[in-house]
């Protein structure tokens, strides 16, 4: 009896502790696989989350580099959803689960299909949507938010002034006044040297973080672990 008790108090202790883990656990917002039909009838895919929160939350849609898909943005988006953001990540068109030839001009329209989804979800602010691409993707998130004048911001890690005929001078002078977030690795030559003319031609707000080696969007976070808490937090700045 003296060594069942203190285990069945033991038993009782984390059933009691286990019961509201649980319960949270369970309103916890669950992935949900999305599709949208591009006017050239590809079936576009993605993965939604909606934000942890009842109400109006921020949301934002997250653009993956050339050859990847968007399961690439897993270190970032819990950091999102703990701060109280709905997300969606896609697989843009020649990629992932939507398949699809490339085509980039396509690609773009796709871009704003996409943000025209997401304001339309529940519990979604129509009013505080941003954009944050990788490589090629934040190219995409540029130009996306230049053409939405509703767009809050954008986040671009590694982008180029020019990848594929995807340009970006012509994006930010374009976006005015809105501010932007410009992410680079000091050996990625290319994306190092775009940044900072960027900068240059930005005429509101600009955050320039410059890391040290060659790593190239997405791939930034693994070796730069204050990268996603400062996405989130410029984010939080902007809404």
């Amino acid at each position: 009896m003296v060594l069942k008790r203190p285990l069945l108090t033991l038993a009782l202790t984390a059933l009691i502790a286990a019961a509201p883990l649980a319960a949270r656990a369970q309103q916890t917002p669950q992935p949900q696989r999305v599709t949208l039909i591009a006017p050239d009838g590809l079936t576009l895919v993605g993965t939604f989350t909606p934000a942890p929160e009842s109400g109006a939350a921020p949301a934002a849609l997250l653009l993956h580099m050339l050859s990847s898909r968007k399961e690439a943005w897993s270190p970032l988006m819990p950091a999102l959803q703990e701060a109280g953001y709905a997300v969606l990540a896609i697989d843009m068109r020649g990629h992932g689960e939507t398949g699809g030839a490339l085509d980039w001009p396509a690609a773009e329209q796709d871009v704003h299909l996409w943000i025209d989804w997401l304001r339309a979800q529940p519990g979604v602010d129509a009013e505080r949507v941003s954009l944050v691409g990788a490589s090629i993707g934040s190219n995409l998130a540029l130009r996306g938010m230049a053409h939405d004048p509703g767009v809050l911001t954008a986040v671009a890690l590694s982008p180029g002034l020019n990848y594929r005929d995807v340009t970006t001078s012509d994006a930010v002078q374009t976006i005015g006044d809105r501010p932007v977030f410009l992410v680079a690795a000091h050996r990625d030559a290319y994306s190092d040297d775009s940044v900072k003319q960027l900068a240059l031609l930005a005429a509101g707000d600009v955050l320039i973080r410059l890391y040290p080696g060659s790593a190239h969007g997405t791939a930034l976070f693994a070796v730069e672990g204050d990268l996603a808490p400062l996405i989130v937090s410029w984010l939080d700045a902007q809404r």
